[in-house]
C-alpha cells in the first residue's frame, strides 16, 4: 500500500471532545486560541483569536450546556458553498491494467465548536488551521465544470495535527492498460469523520475507472471503533462520477 500516513507523533489531540464551561475555558488548536467564559447564569462569551481573525460571540443557550470540539468535514470555511472535494495529487498514482490499488491520502479537515444542550447541538464556530486548505477550484470545463473545495496533496509532507485526516482510497482500473491517477474528486457530504487522540480518519472511498475520462466514486463506512464527529450538512449516499478525467 502506498501510504502518506506520516504523523507528528509527539502531538496530543487531548482538546477534542466535550468540555465543561462552569469555569473559564482556554484551549489552543495550532494557531487558534479559544476562550470561553460564563457571563451570567444562561449566557457565555466565546472568543477565538488567530493570526488572521478575531471572532467573538455571545451565547445564550441556557445553563445546562457543554462545549464540544471535534474535527469536521472541510465544507464550512469560508462559506458552505459546495460539498465536493478535489484532491490534487502532486505525485500521481500509477495503476496497472485490470488491477486494484489501495492508497492512504491526506484529507483536509476543519474544526467545529458546538454548544451541546439536552435538546440540540448548535454550531458556534468552525475554522481551518491553515487558510491554504480553504481554497476553491473548478473541476472540468469553465462552462459546466464542478465547483470544489481544493487541496494539493504532497506525499512528502507529514500529516499536520489539526490540519488533516487520513482517507483510504481503493482504485479499480477496469481498462486494458495502465492509467495515472492525479485527481480525486468526490462528494464529501457522503462521508463521516472519526477521531481518537492523535488519529483522525474519514470514511473510505472506492474509485472505479470506467474509461479514459470517467470514474465512479462511492463511500464505504469506517469500521474502526472511533468517536464519530458531529455533522453540519445532511449525509448523502449517492455515487459521484468524475467525467472530466482523473490524470
Amino acid at each position: 500500500m502506498h501510504s502518506l500516513m506520516k504523523y507528528q507523533s509527539e502531538f496530543d489531540y487531548a482538546n477534542f471532545g466535550t468540555h465543561d464551561v462552569d469555569e473559564p475555558l482556554s484551549l489552543t488548536f495550532a494557531n487558534n486560541e479559544i476562550q470561553i467564559s460564563k457571563t451570567n447564569t444562561n449566557q457565555f462569551q466565546y472568543m477565538r483569536i488567530s493570526s488572521d481573525s478575531h471572532i467573538r460571540h455571545a451565547l445564550d443557550v441556557g445553563d445546562d450546556v457543554k462545549i464540544h470540539i471535534c474535527p469536521m468535514l472541510p465544507l464550512n470555511v469560508p462559506e458552505p458553498i459546495t460539498s465536493l472535494l478535489y484532491l490534487d495529487l502532486q505525485n500521481p498514482i500509477l495503476v496497472g491494467k485490470s488491477v486494484s490499488a489501495e492508497i492512504s491520502l491526506k484529507c483536509p479537515i476543519e474544526i467545529g465548536v458546538f454548544a451541546k444542550t439536552p435538546k440540540e447541538d448548535v454550531l458556534v464556530d468552525s475554522f481551518s488551521c491553515d487558510p491554504l486548505l480553504s481554497k476553491f477550484a473548478l473541476y472540468g470545463l469553465p462552462t459546466d465544470g464542478d465547483f470544489c473545495k481544493y487541496s494539493k496533496i504532497d506525499d512528502k509532507e507529514k500529516i499536520k495535527p489539526y490540519h488533516h485526516a487520513v482517507v483510504n482510497v481503493k482504485i479499480k482500473n477496469n481498462l486494458d492498460h495502465a492509467v495515472k491517477v492525479g485527481k480525486i474528486v468526490f462528494d464529501a457530504s457522503s462521508q463521516n469523520v472519526y477521531y481518537s487522540n492523535n488519529k483522525i480518519i474519514v470514511d473510505s472511498i472506492s474509485m472505479e475507472i470506467n474509461d479514459e475520462k470517467h470514474a465512479t466514486l462511492t463511500v464505504s463506512p469506517c469500521s474502526d471503533n472511533l468517536e464519530k464527529s458531529l455533522r453540519t450538512v445532511p449525509e448523502k449516499s449517492q455515487p459521484f462520477v468524475m467525467d472530466s478525467g482523473y490524470d
